[in-house]
């Protein structure tokens, strides 16, 4: 179910640089539409268009395609993935062993057989880097504010974990939720075993959403709340917050626009519409509501309506928004902004009046791009794009592209703060989700590959052998039954020796064999 009728989720497609005035772009958003004619209008299309840019979502196709070929055959009708879901359900309603009918909001619940181990969830010796061990991609990292040690982070097709130790050992209970990609966790900061959940892939699409659930104890159980969708719908959430003066209120972001509940997600009203990624309230005024998308909005009743602001930022030529504010200064308010043109940098933007008027902090670096020098172009603005504020300096500032960029005077200057190859700064996977700190100081990072702390000049990576990669394709040695190869998204290719996972090819892993006469010959993408 991890993947199931994720190419409804393409609603993301209008966050890459590809115009969504193309046919094929339009079309994948029609459940009706036929495969075969979107696999069409896409080859004419880039007939004359360069494949070969970096971040033109041309990569994300084939995926999307790979994936969906072998499931509308032979009709091509987009529609048949509608039914896998029901499916699905039915088969576990006829089975007298199976799940019982509530597994989709259920607890600990396991179908899986006892004669399955799960095998190492870690790749060690990691290319390109310092870093040992590599896990998957991590969309986010939750604090619990009650208790530092408890700490949250989901996985795009892998579930929720937890940590009751800072991140020493991971655990689970999420494996049988109807859907198990998860985009955010917000905790109801006056009791911490009130939690919601925001169900699906909110940065690629790889699971689609079922909506928000809700847990009232601490995440033994989870059940729906009024903000449900049906999978097939292409709903992506971004990021869930809470009230802090009154839990009752929560708010999200989505692609579909911003919902509020003013009774503990009970119900649930569209606020606003257009597309939005980040929400932050004011430090101490949780009045006053910002909220991130192409735009930049503000709201001063606590969400319940929102106002554009172009004050100093503009409301053009962006595809996605960051923003962060500190408990140092509620008056600041910085945004990260990736261009609509290259997903490159922008703008970076402050502001010292609660985000009613911005200035642009002048940089020639790219913040978003892939040097460590900040001397290219473009980026991947629309897949990764992050920013935080220390609770305790208001001048420093952390931004999270591709790389990991520091300011310690507001956005006037900037170094490399980690980089997954080359010098100037400690190493991190590429590629990161959340910048996220502790009310204490302390500095997470989730990445396309594993969670970090940051201690002195360190990103320590603390999320062990978690079994939440995205494995494409495996393969199988002839000669050495316990010996296999796999390709994993965003983690490249590793070849698993009867202990550990050992990384021989860096990037995407893909397509990957062996030689059917000798092991010895290893075949990999």
């Amino acid at each position: 179910m991890k993947k199931v009728l994720f190419f409804l989720s393409l609603f993301i497609l209008p966050f890459f640089i590809l115009s969504q005035e193309q046919e094929w772009v339009k079309l994948m958003q029609d459940p009706e539409a036929n495969f075969y004619t979107i696999q069409q209008s896409f080859s004419e299309f880039w007939k004359t268009h360069d494949a070969n840019q970096k971040g033109n979502g041309y990569k994300v196709f084939k995926r999307w395609e790979n994936f969906v070929a072998p499931r509308v055959f032979p009709s091509g009708k987009l529609s048949e993935l509608n039914k896998t879901a029901q499916n699905f359900e039915s088969y576990l309603n006829s089975q007298s062993n199976a799940v019982p009918q509530n597994h989709v909001i259920g607890g600990n619940n396991n179908i899986a057989s006892s004669t399955w181990t799960a095998m190492s969830g870690a790749i060690t010796n990691s290319l390109g880097g310092g870093q040992t061990l590599q896990t998957g991609r991590v969309n986010f990292i939750t604090i619990d504010p009650n208790n530092l040690n408890n700490l949250w982070v989901g996985a795009p097709a892998g579930g929720l974990w937890s940590s009751t130790n800072g991140g020493t050992t991971w655990s689970t209970n999420t494996d049988n939720l109807g859907v198990i990609g998860c985009s955010d966790l917000a905790i109801d900061p006056s009791n911490s075993s009130i939690m919601y959940l925001a169900t699906g892939d909110g940065e690629a699409g790889d699971t689609p959403s079922m909506g928000v659930l809700k847990t009232t104890n601490g995440g033994s159980t989870w059940a729906a709340t009024g903000f449900t969708w049906a999978v097939s719908g292409g709903l992506m959430i971004r990021r869930l917050i809470v009230n802090p003066s009154n839990s009752q209120i929560v708010i999200l972001a989505s692609n579909a626009g911003i919902y509020r509940t003013t009774n503990g997600g009970t119900t649930w009203t569209q606020v606003a519409s257009g597309s939005t990624h980040d929400l932050e309230f004011k430090p101490g005024d949780p009045n006053t509501v910002y909220a991130g998308g192409s735009v930049f909005r503000i709201s001063t009743n606590a969400g319940a309506s929102f106002t554009t602001i172009t004050n100093g930022i503009p409301s053009t030529g962006i595809n996605r928004m960051a923003i962060a504010t500190t408990a140092a200064d509620a008056n600041y308010v910085y945004v990260l902004a990736s261009s609509s043109s290259n997903s490159g940098l922008q703008g970076f933007y402050k502001s010292v009046a609660s985000g009613t008027v911005f200035s642009q902090m002048t940089t020639t670096l790219n913040l978003l791009g892939w040097s460590n020098v900040g001397n290219d172009s473009g980026g991947q603005g629309w897949y990764d794009l992050c920013v935080a504020c220390s609770p305790t300096n208001r001048d420093e500032v952390v931004t999270g592209g591709v790389n990991v960029w520091r300011t310690t005077n507001g956005g006037s200057s900037w170094s490399i703060f980690g980089h997954w190859v080359g010098s100037g700064a400690p190493f991190t996977h590429a590629d990161h989700h959340e910048l996220e700190y502790a009310s204490n100081g302390t500095l997470y990072n989730t990445n396309d590959g594993t969670v970090n702390r940051y201690n002195v000049n360190t990103w320590t990576e603390i999320f062990g052998t978690v079994n939440v990669g995205q494995i494409y394709k495996i393969g199988l040695s002839s000669i050495s039954p316990n010996k296999w190869i796999i390709g994993r998204q965003d983690n490249g290719t590793s070849v698993w020796n009867g202990t550990t996972n050992n990384s021989v090819i860096g990037g995407d892993g893909m397509d990957c064999f062996f030689d059917r006469t000798t092991d010895q010959n290893i075949f990999g993408e």
